[in-house]
């Protein structure tokens, strides 16, 4: 959720009535544009003593006048996730959108970066590893991986599931936004990891609280990314 701390008074329109006048305010985008970060909903308030009366000199009392919600929908970039299921393929997709569907769409579209929009809420994983010998990750090797605490360490590991099962594959540019760091998490529920992040790939997480997992996180492969702020644990 983002936040407009401030609005610019635009112009005042002529006297409507004795008592009443029409004020246009103007409000700026977080960052001075418009983009999909801006997605949520909005508050529009009065701060106390703000509006005063021309004849008695009296503020009005803070109050709440209205809301609006922020989705820009004409941004291919930008992929909404809709639904807290754990399901990769929806039977209309059009009107659904599980995370680990929004991310086989993103890995999809490498190596054209994309952003996924998560709504406040807890994403619990629930689909559990199936092996797939297939998977870059499927020989056995050495992998430095990365706990909860930044901690890295190296653990020999085996055979792998792909993006449609157990953790959340990584093969693209990615960014996942959550709404808050203290109302937005992934829980892996100790089914898997959170995320597999492939050679050469990249993730972002942002505005997303600790992702839930039994000791770790993320597998990472060599050459691959992850940034994280802000984080709350």
């Amino acid at each position: 959720m983002s936040e407009i701390k401030e609005a610019i008074l635009a112009g005042v329109d002529s006297i409507v009535s004795t008592t009443a006048s029409t004020a246009t305010y103007r409000l700026t985008p977080p960052g001075g544009t418009g983009d999909s970060l801006d997605y949520g909903a909005y508050r529009i308030s009065v701060q106390p003593n703000s509006i005063q009366s021309s004849e008695s000199g009296l503020g009005i009392n803070g109050a709440l006048l209205g809301k609006f919600f922020v989705r820009i929908d004409d941004d291919p970039s930008t992929i909404y996730v809709t639904s807290f299921d754990d399901t990769p393929f929806q039977s209309n997709p059009s009107s659904t959108k599980t995370l680990r569907q929004a991310i086989v769409d993103a890995n999809a579209a490498n190596p054209d970066p994309r952003t996924i929009i998560l709504e406040p809420g807890n994403y619990v994983m629930k689909l559990a590893p199936v092996i797939d010998n297939t998977n870059v990750f499927a020989a056995p090797r050495e992998e430095q991986l990365l706990d909860p605490t930044g901690s890295s360490f190296v653990e020999t590991i085996g055979s792998w599931s792909n993006e449609l099962t157990g953790d959340l594959d990584i093969t693209g540019d990615l960014t996942i936004v959550g709404d808050l760091p203290s109302s937005t998490r992934i829980d892996a529920k100790g089914v898997d990891l959170v995320f597999k992040v492939h050679p050469g790939s990249s993730l972002q997480l942002s505005r997303l609280r600790s992702p839930v997992a039994s000791r770790r996180v993320f597998w990472l492969a060599i050459n691959s990314t992850v940034v994280f702020s802000p984080w709350a644990r």
